[in-house]
């Protein structure tokens, strides 16, 4: 993508899903976190969801529709 998109950029992120559990001491960052991917949100009109599971993009789908983004998910391969 970098030699499409000049500023792409990559972000990793550690969010937990609902109701799964939050490790001990964790809790600003996961936050920050948070804060960061809703700021990514705000700032751009388009989002590609690169990621390896559905449970990975739960966040991102659900704030993605909130703010009225596009949100692009490239098929991904079924592993047997």
């Amino acid at each position: 993508m970098p030699t499409v998109f000049q500023d792409a950029q990559g972000v990793t992120l550690a969010i937990p899903m609902p109701g799964h559990p939050i490790p001990p001491g964790s809790e600003e960052q996961i936050k920050a976190d948070v804060k960061v991917l809703e700021d990514l949100f705000d700032a751009h009109d388009a989002v590609f969801l690169l990621m390896d599971s559905r449970e990975s993009r739960w966040l991102p789908t659900v704030l993605g529709s909130a703010k009225g983004k596009a949100r692009i998910v490239p098929p991904q391969p079924v592993i047997i």
